[in-house]
């Protein structure tokens, strides 16, 4: 028989097992899932590349070989790649190839010249422009990644136990795949979904935490406020949206919570200062509306727009709408699953709801349909034009972690066959989603074969081929599934069966 002393050993040794799964193993699986999708499209693949690109080459005014003035106000030469690199865009068929003869310096008028954008997130992108457009770019994704990957890593370690899970889960149901190719690109929108998808479950972790881990959570909290604001308007409406929800949550009534809620006030302040640092003040919700105009209100448009705003809400789990230029269009086997996935989890969420939660919960579904209704409306403009679900993604994620956050000391579970079949799901619809992704941009659509790595048009000058990158970030992202399922799922607890006396088993 195994002794006591053998059992404890054991289990300590288990402990510690998982313990360094959670702290390394997790975050280098998720760094590697981050640098597939990076590394799945070429420069100016993520939507209005062309703007955002010029706009981080020329943060840092004009200067010979990376932003040339050219006499004309707010107008600069810039390489070839950066204004020009999308020529690829709404031609699905067409490969990253094209790029190839694209050539000279290109001048253009689109940037942030006019302070459309915060600053902020453009000066600190400029860093890491170097001689290569492709290897600057690449860097930046990586760099995003690695923000995204830090904050949600020191966020969980972080956390008390019982509210991992629901930050774990939460990403994992809404980040596929427009999450995860966003967070890894180039376009402000990755900053704006990283602070969305932290700083709720930031905030909550803050009010319920005492010492050193709510010092940290309450710094983890402020940088994430800082990152959506910095980088978008709307990203410093979410931040206010986001940390008025934790406090309708966690509100208590006493001293020392008041006190702590000075952290609350002073994340809507920089909030508030941050919005006002940019013109997107017009339209907080949809900012990109800024670049493309603006229509007129047309209220006859009611109906069609209340009637179609679920795909709004779909198409961050690749549903109708598509990655890049809204152009590479995602199979069924991704939308289908993300969807399910989704919807059975929020399901579930909602088993435990409680007055405050379910007016918390209720007030982001509300929010969910007013918001991007009143914009569409407003603008006079049908679902799909101009308003995509990436403006709408961060309000998804906020209702999701609503959704799963667990009220008093009421336990979520599911069985461990559940938690399986939804991690199977997800590992799926992200490989397969990853593989349309690559495709799309090696050799276009047309190319109907299996092998990604054969008649290859367009790669990156790197070692590993398409094909063994989709299968090292499909592995990675099952493997980071995997341990999740083991580390932050809640398993319904077994209960014997009691059956009458008398009865007999037939």
């Amino acid at each position: 028989m195994t002794s006591p002393a053998a059992r404890a050993s054991g289990t300590s040794g288990l402990s510690g097992a998982l313990r360094i799964a959670r702290v390394v193993l997790m975050p280098l699986l998720a760094l590697l899932v981050l640098t597939g999708w990076a590394l799945s499209s070429p420069a100016g693949s993520s939507p209005d590349d062309d703007f955002h690109q010029t706009s981080i080459w020329c943060a840092d005014g004009a200067a010979p070989g990376v932003c040339s003035a050219t006499g004309r106000p707010d107008t600069y030469t810039v390489p070839p790649l950066v204004a020009n690199g999308s020529c690829f865009a709404f031609q699905p068929e067409t490969s990253a190839a094209c790029q190839a003869s694209v050539g000279g310096g290109t001048t253009t008028a689109r940037g942030n010249f006019h302070g459309l954008y915060p600053p902020f997130y453009y000066a600190f992108m400029h860093t890491f422009v170097g001689g290569s457009v492709s290897a600057s770019i690449v860097v930046m994704r990586l760099v995003n990644a690695a923000i995204f990957v830090a904050l949600a890593s020191i966020l969980c370690w972080l956390l008390p136990a019982r509210r991992r899970w629901t930050m774990v889960w939460s990403l994992a149901i809404t980040l596929v795949p427009l999450g995860l190719f966003l967070i890894a690109s180039v376009n402000p929108s990755s900053w704006g979904l990283i602070s969305s998808a932290l700083l709720l479950t930031a905030v909550v972790g803050y009010f319920e935490s005492a010492g050193w881990r709510k010092a940290g959570l309450g710094a983890v909290a402020i940088v994430a406020a800082f990152v959506g604001g910095a980088a978008r308007s709307d990203g410093a409406v979410i931040s206010v949206l986001a940390t008025g929800a934790a406090v309708l949550l966690t509100m208590r009534r006493d001293r020392r919570y008041w006190l702590s809620a000075l952290l609350a006030l002073g994340i809507v302040v920089l909030s508030i200062l941050l919005f006002l640092s940019s013109h997107q003040t017009g339209s907080a919700l949809g900012g990109g509306l800024g670049a493309g105009g603006k229509g007129s209100a047309n209220w006859s448009l009611w109906f069609p727009v209340l009637s179609q705003l679920p795909v709004l809400w779909a198409g961050g789990l690749g549903a109708v709408f598509g990655l890049g230029w809204v152009d590479t269009i995602m199979p069924g086997g991704v939308w289908v699953v993300t969807c399910a996935v989704f919807a059975a989890l929020v399901f579930a969420g909602i088993r435990f709801l409680g007055v405050r939660k379910g007016l918390v919960l209720t007030a982001a579904a509300v929010g969910l349909v007013v918001l991007p209704f009143y914009l569409q409306i407003s603008t006079g403009a049908l679902v799909g034009d101009r308003l995509q679900p990436r403006y709408v993604l961060p309000f998804v994620i906020l209702f999701a972690v609503i959704a799963l956050w667990e009220p008093d000391e009421r336990r979520f579970d599911l069985s461990p066959t559940q938690w399986w079949i939804l991690a199977a799901g997800l590992a799926i619809a992200q490989s397969l989603a990853l593989y349309t992704n690559i495709r799309r941009y090696v050799t276009g659509v047309d190319d109907k074969s299996f092998n990604l790595s054969d008649k290859v048009e367009w790669w990156w000058h790197i070692p590993v081929s398409p094909m063994w990158l989709w299968l090292l970030a499909s592995t990675a992202f099952a493997g980071l599934l995997a341990l999740i399922v083991v580390q932050f799922s809640r398993f319904a607890s077994a209960r014997p069966v009691v059956r009458p006396v008398g009865t007999i088993d037939g």
